[in-house]
């Protein structure tokens, strides 16, 4: 990753339209149209692999992440299948696998053992989840509604796509342009995740859920800041985040 303080244009971009876009989307979360918001996340998403397509290395970004963006857009658009949108979403997520194919998409090397190791590391939360719910069961009361199913999928997957290229893509690559050390990035990044995070939720939630939305956010940070940093790529963290956010989900809508 880059460590000198020149911004090329993609990197200016990401600074001064993308990332405040993105953080816009995320804290008004609550306020957009049905179907509208993750529209609006799926393509700025997009734009920004298209932007930084000859340094996805410098946002932690690989293949396999891609392939997760281009996954999030088709779910989205078999769920608004009626919808306009579902066209757009669909055709975008074709291009990105068209342009991956093609080797268009630039990726720096990485270590496929610290890869496979931190991919099984993020996914701990999950296992830890799992023994103390009932996935099995839960799947089998969800497969009966596939459609809220499709949903809790697809809004998960989005969710944390969005969050991992906000604050350990982006915003890690833009501070460590600036000459910040990384264990500092590691810190700002907590902090101003946990802050997003309530800004996004706080008209939701008591004092009490609201001192449980800190702490859950503060470990939520420092668990996937810890794997983007070890790894160098946001697919560990992207894996087992989406995994226990879909767990969750299914948990609460399918008992």
């Amino acid at each position: 990753m880059r460590t000198d303080q020149t911004l090329s244009n993609s990197q200016a971009t990401n600074l001064i339209i993308i990332l405040p876009l993105l953080i816009f989307a995320r804290v008004t979360y609550f306020y957009w149209p049905e179907y509208y918001l993750e529209a609006f996340i799926f393509l700025m998403l997009v734009a920004l692999i298209l932007i930084n397509k000859e340094n996805l290395q410098d946002l932690y970004i690989d293949q396999t992440f891609v392939l997760i963006l281009a996954l999030t857009g088709i779910l989205y658009s078999l769920y608004v299948w009626t919808s306009i949108l579902a066209f757009i979403t669909i055709s975008a997520s074709i291009y990105l696998v068209q342009i991956l194919i093609a080797g268009k998409l630039k990726f720096g090397e990485l270590n496929p053992f610290s890869l496979r190791i931190n991919t099984l590391i993020g996914l701990v939360p999950v296992i830890m989840l799992a023994m103390f719910s009932s996935p099995i069961s839960i799947f089998q009361h969800a497969i009966l509604n596939q459609r809220l199913l499709l949903w809790v999928i697809y809004t998960n997957l989005l969710s944390v796509v969005l969050l991992e290229m906000m604050f350990w893509g982006l915003l890690w690559s833009l501070l460590c342009i600036r000459g910040t050390s990384n264990p500092r990035i590691f810190v700002v990044q907590i902090v101003l995740f946990s802050i997003v995070e309530l800004l996004t939720h706080s008209l939701h939630f008591t004092f009490t859920s609201i001192v449980i939305a800190v702490v859950t956010s503060l470990m939520v940070g420092a668990w996937q800041g810890f794997l983007a940093w070890r790894s160098k790529s946001l697919t560990p963290g992207t894996i087992g985040y989406s995994l226990v956010g879909i767990l969750l989900g299914a948990a609460s809508h399918f008992k």
